[in-house]
């Protein structure tokens, strides 16, 4: 049990450990026998943990620095930048290449490419301007970053070269987020007024944009419930229509990615607001935690895709769990009050 609330899960690539996350540690969780194989203590609140494909390496992101360790000893390896926390950058992602031969880390000012060989040296870096959105490739060969400074244009990067491949034009409104998709096919920019724009990476021309009707004509949208399916075809959002007295959280969306069609709207009562959702690893299940807008207990829903009907339905002590799918698609782990809950799908 983590007397901590835990805000992260994941599995390890073979799904025989799973890590969480909590504000003050890290602990591998072994899930054959849900023993605790490692704890690492967190010398900042709420990290971002991430496991190498190989499931040989561990990266603990903070603010100002990122941490290598081995995942089986918990022995650290490296620690990537050592900034005064007070001085920029920040490191706003990482990302390990699929070979495991390197990590990219995107900061606020650059975009950088470390070999993960005993030497751990900076391989590549491309000076970016003040970022407020950055997304790395697989294979760290592009990225895409949107400034700061009020600025309505997404760069996609050549980080190789160091050049800029496309300006994308997001209007209207400063970029709030992006996000590629897993066949890198294309990139989703959310503009300030709630839209999401669909761009092709190849091309750099916008696909479509995807926005809800709502009374209030001003939407909110959140990006850890923007998520593409597996295979790219399908794009789950979720808005609050931002109405005068009240706002008002709108149903899960589920759009088609080739047409920019609606597929489906995942109803729940909207007494609830639903983050985070991620999809199973066949792509057929929805899954996603809502919770009751004065907090309390939280739930856990899962949607069947193609037909868009509610699957599953179980209540979950504490707030917002978050939810990880293993990489057969049988067990979903999500994060209880002070552990992790291990549902077998079957």
């Amino acid at each position: 049990m983590d007397k901590n609330a835990i805000h992260t899960v994941a599995f390890s690539p073979d799904d025989r450990l799973v890590r969480s996350a909590s504000s003050a540690n890290v602990k591998v969780w072994d899930t054959t026998d849900s023993s605790v194989r490692y704890r690492l203590l967190m010398e900042q609140s709420c990290p971002v943990v991430s496991i190498s494909p190989d499931g040989k390496l561990l990266a603990v992101q903070y603010w100002k620095h990122v941490e290598i360790y081995d995942s089986i000893t918990g022995n650290l390896l490296k620690t990537i930048y050592q900034h005064s926390p007070w001085v920029s950058p920040y490191v706003k992602s990482t990302r390990f290449l699929p070979d495991c031969s390197s990590i990219a880390i995107a900061l606020d000012a650059s975009l950088d490419l470390w070999d993960l060989s005993p030497e751990f040296e900076q391989v590549t870096g491309s000076e970016l301007d003040r970022v407020s959105g950055v997304t790395i490739s697989r294979d760290g060969t592009f990225g895409a970053s949107s400034s700061l400074d009020f600025n309505t244009t997404v760069k996609i990067w050549d980080t190789a070269k160091e050049v800029v491949i496309h300006d994308l034009i997001v209007e209207p409104g400063r970029v709030q987020g992006l996000r590629l998709s897993p066949d890198e096919r294309l990139l989703l920019s959310l503009a300030g007024d709630g839209s999401l724009m669909l761009w092709d990476t190849g091309t750099g021309r916008k696909a479509c944009t995807l926005r809800p009707q709502c009374q209030s004509g001003s939407l909110l949208a959140f990006m850890e419930a923007i998520i593409f399916s597996p295979d790219s075809q399908i794009l789950s959002s979720s808005w609050v229509d931002l109405e005068p007295e009240r706002p008002k959280e709108l149903p899960i969306y589920l759009w088609n990615t080739n047409t920019g069609e609606l597929i489906h709207v995942l109803q729940y009562p909207l007494e609830l607001e639903c983050r985070p959702v991620v999809f199973s690893p066949d792509g057929k299940i929805v899954a996603t935690a809502a919770r009751s807008h004065n907090g309390g207990d939280s739930r856990v829903l899962l949607w069947c895709t193609e037909s868009g009907s509610l699957i599953y339905d179980v209540e979950n002590k504490g707030s917002f769990p978050w939810l990880e799918f293993s990489a057969d698609g049988k067990i979903l782990a999500y994060a209880v009050e002070h552990g992790v809950e291990l549902c077998h799908l079957g």
